[in-house]
């Protein structure tokens, strides 16, 4: 996906014509090759795809010998990936830098093995929708330009919707479902193409918010157990096999070994309680020299 550009060669100058049409799906069945390779030192994988997402007027790559710019580029991802191998190899980076929360995180199981499924055919089975998909593609790309706008009644709705977005919660989970208006936005829009209009209307909307809220209860089935940080997630997974909890000395001596200082240890802690996942009470023993730390799972 790139404008036209002039290629500086050894022989001189060449003209590259570009690509006419910048509209890209791509489908990665293997996306924890996408998270791995995004997660290396100077790979621009995932800030360019953060600026897809933001829909920027041209995406351009700064390379030194022949740099590239697409402008209207429009990028659509699907990713398949398991939920064990999600959480073994994505970054901590990937979440705090807004990665993750550009992603609708939608969990599938399968239903039932098929030893040879048949292929779908869409144009004799299910030709009332191709008929209705093909009519509404042609409606929108015969148009120059096409605006969504909202009713009268959708802009109450979303009015409502948007003042009553809260706050997205801290800790890993927090910053994966940060982008509620964004996202229900954009999908409010697609609902409103696929009805072959062009105003949306509040059940525009709540069709929305559904897509929406099934997407961050994946998040929550995915990602509840997984603060970003290795010393916090073995720590809550010691507490929540106990009722009874752990004090300090528990965790520096039996989690722990030992193994790590006091600094890391605080940092750990802190984050279960940022994520809400961990809280701490304090016991004072008669006779004792200090008080005793105990943590405690928190109940969902």
């Amino acid at each position: 996906m790139r404008d036209p550009r002039t290629i500086k060669t050894k022989k001189g100058q060449e003209q590259d014509p570009g690509v006419e049409d910048k509209r890209l799906l791509i489908l990665e069945e293997e996306f924890s090759q996408f998270l791995t390779n995004a997660a290396r030192s100077g790979n621009t994988l995932s800030s360019m795809t953060r600026k897809a997402w933001d829909a920027k007027a041209y995406l351009h790559n700064e390379g030194k010998i022949s740099p590239e710019k697409a402008t209207g580029a429009h990028i659509s991802l699907i990713g398949h990936i398991t939920k064990n191998e999600l959480l073994k190899v994505i970054q901590e980076i990937e979440n705090q830098n807004g990665f993750s929360n550009r992603i609708l995180w939608i969990a599938t199981y399968r239903r039932e093995i098929i030893p040879e499924p048949k292929p779908i055919n869409w144009k004799e089975n299910h030709s009332d929708i191709v008929k209705r998909l093909t009519t509404i593609i042609e409606t929108f790309e015969s148009r120059e330009r096409t605006e969504l706008r909202w009713s009268e009644a959708g802009s109450d709705a979303w009015a409502e919707f948007y003042r009553s977005s809260k706050d997205s919660g801290t800790g890993i989970l927090g910053s994966i479902i940060a982008r509620s208006v964004a996202h229900a936005l954009r999908l409010t829009m697609i609902y409103t193409a696929l009805d072959h209009s062009t105003l949306m209307e509040p059940k525009h909307l709540l069709a929305a918010i559904a897509f929406w809220e099934y997407s961050v209860r994946s998040a929550r089935w995915i990602f509840r157990q997984n603060t970003g940080n290795k010393i916090a997630d073995r720590i809550y997974w010691e507490l929540q096999r106990t009722t009874e909890g752990l004090t300090r000395d528990e965790i520096v001596k039996d989690v722990c070994a030992k193994n790590y200082g006091k600094t890391v240890i605080n940092q750990a802690l802190s984050e279960l309680a940022k994520a809400n996942l961990a809280y701490m009470v304090v016991e004072r023993t008669k006779n004792a020299r200090r008080a005793t730390q105990r943590w405690l799972k928190k109940e969902s």
